[in-house]
């Protein structure tokens, strides 16, 4: 091998070797890294954190930060404030767990403010959120939730405000029968969480709808007599209460069958009370007038 040769191989040697032991280029790129509590304090809630998350100014190699930026960094606020209050809280760049080689330079802000309250519990009222109505001519009676009270607990401030959590919703839209539901979520407002349990049971009860109506100047028949009959006064006005579905059925009281019984009355003259033949689920209220004068005549009728 000639001597041109070897030295153009030592040259080119030379060059991969200096190329291969030049470092990777440095970047630097700023992340959002939000803040927050890993675990519960056990004597306290944070009631507001300004601002919620940090910019941080991070540097390393442009393929680390690359693959940093997809990946999910946040900064821990770990130790509990002696007391509630006010507080600042430096941003310590040491806890950031952060990849080899990646260093971080700088947050901003520097230091948030974190308000803290002293944690209470409280008893609260489970109120059903029920959806819908019931099939037609039947209504609502009791709903029973078990338990009727859960613990609550959070924040002073956001604890007094409640006195009472929703649940689902429960669909009741055209139910027919008693509807029972043993475990159903409730709808834990913002900045408290229950203690115990986090569902309830709850019983929809059904009852037929009822109402009370009055059908005035309804015609008062008599019944039984082969004599002539005159009738005084031969109106009524009836009070009834009963099933809507069924009461609509009596085409408003025209098809209630209302007489006087005169059967083996002889001609002449008597006071009598009508008879009222109602559906058996009907309840006769109020009748006016009671009584009825009636005159048979001697006459057979024409």
């Amino acid at each position: 091998m000639s001597r041109l040769t070897l030295l153009i191989v030592a040259l080119l040697v030379l060059a991969f070797g200096i190329i291969g032991c030049e470092k990777t280029p440095l970047a630097e790129s700023t992340l959002l890294v939000p803040l927050k509590v890993t675990t519960p304090w056990p004597d306290q809630v944070i009631s507001r954190l300004t601002p919620p998350a940090i910019q941080l100014l991070v540097k390393g190699a442009a393929t680390d930060l690359t693959t940093l930026e997809k990946s999910t960094i946040t900064y821990s606020i770990d130790r509990q404030p002696d007391q509630p209050g006010l507080h600042q809280i430096p941003i310590e760049l040491a806890k950031l767990l952060l990849p080899e080689g990646i260093t971080a330079i700088k947050a901003t802000p520097s230091t948030v403010t974190l308000k803290t309250e002293a944690k209470v519990t409280k008893l609260v009222t489970v109120t059903p959120q029920l959806d819908g109505t019931p099939a037609a001519g039947l209504t609502l009676t009791a709903t029973t939730v078990i338990p009727a009270t859960v613990e609550i607990t959070g924040g002073t401030s956001r604890v007094a405000q409640l006195d009472q959590i929703t649940t689902d919703p429960i669909a009741i839209d055209n139910i027919t029968k008693t509807l029972h539901r043993p475990e159903v979520k409730l709808i834990v407002p913002e900045g408290v969480t229950v203690v115990d349990p986090e569902t309830v049971e709850i019983t929809v009860n059904l009852a037929v709808e009822q109402a009370t109506r009055t059908w005035p100047n309804l015609d008062v028949a008599t019944r039984g007599s082969q004599h002539p009959v005159t009738i005084h006064p031969n109106k009524i006005a009836l009070t009834v209460r009963g099933p809507i579905a069924t009461l609509d059925r009596l085409n408003k009281g025209r098809n209630v069958d209302l007489f006087v019984d005169l059967t083996e009355l002889n001609p002449g003259v008597y006071v009598r009370r009508a008879v009222i033949r109602l559906p058996l689920e009907v309840v006769l209220v109020e009748a006016k007038p009671v009584l009825f004068t009636i005159t048979i005549s001697d006459q057979p009728k024409s």
